[in-house]
Parts: structure tokens; sequence; C-alpha cells
């Protein structure tokens, strides 16, 4: 009996991995067709595709610079010690005299 079901198992798991490595085949080939059509449309429409690219690399350029300015922002004086405990303080010195624009100055 144990013997009858070790093969069952055995069975079972090579039938297991036959599944999984046809997966992962028909996986391999779908990405594959997807390059072969999207080279294709590339090929095929050269302006637009031109124009595509060139915002996408226009946007994701301009995202990495908005993280990179906002990480920058957020590790102001990080390497102290004490960092919650650091205060700016701004002061703006004028005459006290009012404009007509209603602007200090």
């Amino acid at each position: 009996m144990e013997r009858i079901i070790a093969k069952g198992l055995i069975y079972i798991n090579i039938q297991i991995w036959h599944f999984i490595g046809a997966v992962r085949e028909s996986r391999s080939s779908m990405f594959k067709n997807y390059f072969k059509t999207a080279w294709r449309n590339l090929l095929k429409n050269k302006f637009y595709s031109l124009i595509n690219i060139a915002g996408l690399t226009a946007g994701l350029a301009v995202g990495i610079l908005i993280l990179l300015w906002v990480q920058d922002e957020l590790s102001f004086d990080g390497f102290h010690k004490k960092t919650a405990d650091i205060y700016r303080l701004e002061c703006f010195w004028g005459t006290g005299r009012v404009s007509r624009s209603g602007r200090n100055w």
C-alpha cells in the first residue's frame, strides 16, 4: 500500500512540474510575442513612436528630478543626533512702513 501511495505522489509531483514548465514556456512565448508586436508597431509608426518615447523620457526625467528634490528637502539636517529638536527660525526685517501696494518694505 505504501508503494502505491509513493508512486501516486511521485506521479502527482511529476504532473505538477510538467504544468509549471508549460506555464513558464507559455509566459516566455507570450512576452516574446508582445515584444515582436511592439517592435513592428515602432517600425510602422515611426513619428508617433518618437513622440511617445520622447514624452515617456521627459516624464520619467522630471519625475526622477522631483523625487531627488523631495529626498534632499526631507534629509535636511537629518544627520544630527536630535533632529526632532532642531527648529528653523525666520525673521523678516523691514522698516515697518506700509507702501501703497500693501507690501511691507
